[in-house]
C-alpha cells in the first residue's frame, strides 16, 4: 500500500498503534510493516491453518460491508506441536501449487483438510465491516468459511517491528493499584 499511496498507509499503521500508545507516545514510535488487500473470490469453501512467522504482529481489517459473520478468521494451537514443523513441510507447498494454479482445487481441499484437520480451533473473530483485529505474528490462524456468493476483501498488515516508549498497557503495570 505505502508504493500506491503513503499517506494512507501511513494514517491506518498510526490510528492501529493509537490501539496501544496515546498520543503523546505515538510521535516517538517507529514501525516497519508491509500492509496489502487481500481479496479472497467466492469460490474459496476456506482458509489453510497457517502462521506469519517472522512477522512480529498481523493485523486483519475486514473491508467488505454485509458479508456472512462466519467468514472471519479463527485463532488455532497445534493438536500435537511436536509434529508441527512437518505438517508445514508436508502440506503447505500444496497450497503454494494451488494459488499459483498449478493444481486443481480438489487435489488442494485434500491436502487443506488433512492440514487444518492438525489444529485446533481456540478463538474466533466475525467478519464485521471495519473491524480490525491483530495477533502475534507466530499465533496459527485462518479464513474462516466463506459464502461461495461472496468475495471477501481485507487489508492484510505485516509489522516487521515496532520500537518506541512503552505501551499503555506497559505503564499500567508502574501505576498504583491500590490493593495490598
Amino acid at each position: 500500500l505505502h508504493e500506491v499511496n503513503d499517506s494512507l498507509f501511513r494514517e491506518i499503521a498510526t490510528r492501529y498503534l493509537m490501539n496501544h500508545y496515546d498520543r503523546e507516545r505515538i510521535d516517538n514510535v517507529t514501525y516497519f510493516a508491509q500492509m496489502f488487500f487481500q481479496k479472497i473470490e467466492g469460490e474459496y469453501t476456506s482458509g489453510w491453518v497457517h502462521c506469519d512467522y517472522s512477522y512480529l504482529h498481523s493485523s486483519i481489517i475486514y473491508l467488505t460491508p454485509d458479508v456472512s459473520l462466519s467468514s472471519g478468521t479463527s485463532i488455532y494451537k497445534p493438536k500435537d506441536s511436536a509434529r508441527v514443523g512437518s505438517v508445514i513441510k508436508e502440506y503447505q507447498p500444496f497450497k503454494r501449487r494451488f494459488y499459483k494454479k498449478e493444481i486443481e482445487r480438489e487435489e488442494a481441499e485434500e491436502y487443506r483438510t488433512k492440514n487444518n484437520d492438525q489444529f485446533e480451533k481456540t478463538a474466533s473473530f466475525s467478519n464485521v465491516y471495519n473491524r480490525s483485529i491483530g495477533f502475534d505474528g507466530d499465533v496459527w490462524h485462518s479464513a474462516d468459511d466463506f459464502n461461495k456468493n461472496e468475495e471477501r476483501l481485507t487489508l492484510v498488515i505485516f509489522w516487521e517491528s515496532i520500537s518506541g516508549p512503552m505501551t499503555n498497557l506497559q505503564t499500567a503495570k508502574y501505576l498504583p493499584q491500590g490493593c495490598n
